[in-house]
């Protein structure tokens, strides 16, 4: 007898946003997470994508529809964790101490919560900067302890708001290859806001791609092989046709007529 499927860790039921001063952000939208994928939301800016991603997150309540996730609670133990664009810092205090907060918070021992930390820092490349504050890192370096303060919570859903968008390219690549590999390590789901092709089929399993505003759902693309995937994988064949198919479905979606 076949394994059943795992139930969805995140649903988005016929979801819409409507701000206050009037304005729709989100209509119709549906998508499913399952436990442990890698999901990219593609997008045009000003199309809801962060939108969705705080509805994900709890930081906000949808207008219509509804959001559901055995996840969404954020700051505790296998809840949610967040990245945002910019890595959000505590300026006065260490690199180490910086992962050690959310820890902390949850009232982890502290010689607990700097072993973690210590851990989770080595495993993005950081190992020996414990002791530095955050103007002696480069802007990789200060993605890379955003990203450990995110994987040390062990959460069930990782949620990124383009967070390599500020970065050169040397820098993005180097943070995709890490990100990948903290994924697999983890075993939890993420769901990944971007809006270039390239890095959503480097790093996705699959991309849902948003129409302009009010955003939603248009199509869906599953990006194979699946992980883990050669290093060429971004210079080969199979790459570029996928960048060429969602290419071509963010075309679509922009030449849409705009909902009523």
């Amino acid at each position: 007898m076949p394994t059943p499927a795992a139930p969805p860790l995140l649903v988005f039921d016929r979801v819409g946003l409507r701000h206050p001063g009037g304005r729709q952000a989100l209509q119709d939208c549906s998508l499913q997470l399952a436990p442990g994928e890698f999901l990219a939301l593609l997008g045009p800016s000003g199309c809801g994508k962060s939108t969705l991603l705080r509805l994900a997150a709890g930081l906000i309540a949808a207008s219509s529809g509804h959001v559901q996730s055995p996840a969404l609670a954020p700051g505790r133990e296998g809840g949610t964790a967040m990245v945002f664009q910019s890595p959000a810092l505590m300026p006065w205090a260490s690199v180490e101490a910086n992962v050690m907060l959310p820890l902390r918070l949850r009232g982890r021992p502290q010689a607990e919560a700097r072993a973690a930390a210590r851990a989770q820092l080595a495993q993005v490349g950081l190992a020996g900067w414990e002791a530095a504050r955050p103007a002696e890192l480069s802007g990789g370096m200060a993605m890379r302890v955003a990203i450990a303060r995110a994987l040390v919570q062990r959460p069930r859903l990782l949620l990124m708001d383009e967070p390599f968008a500020a970065l050169d390219e040397l820098s993005r690549q180097a943070l995709q290859a890490e990100l990948l590999a903290g994924w697999q390590a983890s075993g939890c789901a993420v769901l990944f806001v971007t809006h270039n092709v390239a890095e959503a089929v480097v790093l996705s399993q699959r991309v849902a791609v948003m129409g302009r505003s009010p955003g939603c759902i248009v199509a869906e693309h599953r990006i194979d092989p699946p992980p883990p995937r050669a290093a060429d994988f971004r210079h080969s064949d199979a790459a570029a046709a996928h960048a060429r198919a969602l290419s071509a479905a963010l075309a679509a979606a922009q030449a849409a007529p705009q909902p009523a």
